[in-house]
């Protein structure tokens, strides 16, 4: 997510339009103020053409097709006083529990535009600023976890409430994890499927590799290690991994007959890395788990 550019809004108050999603709870409290309620809004994002220069008092204008817009049926509230220092800023704080419930409940989630008021109070109040949220909004959606639904259940959000400061926290220690949570993030907003791939495959190499050397077999028993106890379910595991980073090696080299499948497993098998890592608050070290399969344990 991008900081907003046109005014700087430390001062204030700053909302997050959420989208295409089903909140199934009223205002909820993750803590430190910040909180999600329902609202009701929508976003229009018209493409216009003007053929006379910008210069013009009153330039002819016509909506191009393409054009888009968005049901806004929740909104993110960071409060004027919330605590930045050691954290996120007030944006990317919306982005990171953003992040969480896209993980945690449904890919599916969207918030595609930035307030300094809030959606539901906004009629009859000073006038506001409105940033829409390049990079997210506009990119083509391709949801790759086929059990996804379009509803935030109160589960999801104290799972968020429970996570989201200590997981913060070691978004900003662990380089490893921050490249693995925004490649696993962007990958259902990519429009081109080896290259959500290929990103979510270098994040785990990122991980559970300590070397460059037999890359294949340290990374497929590191994971297995990591979520499975020794015995058959993690012996399966590292046999699915080993399958799965040999599509990703297929991909690389321009031979892509069968990334779908690969995708959505190597997406499901992503999601359960980071959750387990996001409820531990630590990242694997591979010489442990390379110590842990040794042992057995």
């Amino acid at each position: 997510m991008e900081t907003p550019s046109e005014k700087n809004p430390v001062a204030g108050d700053l909302y997050g339009g959420v989208a295409d999603v089903i909140l199934s709870t009223e205002q909820f409290d993750f803590g430190q103020g910040v909180t999600i309620a329902p609202t009701k809004a929508h976003l229009m994002r018209p493409y216009l053409m003007t053929f006379e220069r910008p210069d013009s008092s009153f330039p002819a204008i016509n909506s191009a097709r393409g054009s888009f817009g968005f049901d806004l049926v929740a909104e993110i509230h960071v409060p004027a006083d919330y605590e930045t220092e050691g954290s996120f800023d007030k944006a990317n704080t919306i982005w990171w529990l953003a992040a969480l419930l896209r993980l945690k409940a449904t890919p599916r989630l969207r918030v595609p535009v930035l307030s300094d008021r809030s959606f539901s109070n906004i009629l009859g109040s000073p006038p506001s600023s409105f940033w829409p949220v390049d990079g997210e909004a506009d990119r083509v959606r391709m949801i790759i976890d086929s059990d996804a639904n379009h509803t935030i259940s109160l589960e999801d959000l104290e799972w968020t409430k429970q996570n989201w400061r200590d997981a913060g926290r070691l978004m900003r220690q662990s380089q490893e994890f921050n490249v693995a949570m925004q490649a696993f993030d962007q990958a259902s907003f990519v429009g081109y499927p080896t290259l959500a791939l290929l990103s979510m495959w270098a994040a785990l190499e990122a991980i559970f590799s300590p070397a460059s050397a037999e890359l294949r077999y340290r990374v497929s028993s590191n994971i297995a290690t990591f979520l499975e106890p020794p015995g058959d379910n993690r012996a399966a595991v590292q046999q699915s991994t080993v399958k799965l980073y040999d599509a990703r090696f297929a991909a690389i080299h321009g031979r892509r007959d069968d990334v779908e499948n690969p995708l959505i497993e190597t997406y499901a098998l992503m999601k359960r890395v980071l959750v387990q890592i996001v409820e531990g608050c630590s990242v694997p070290k591979p010489v442990d788990l390379e110590a842990a399969l040794i042992r057995g344990n």
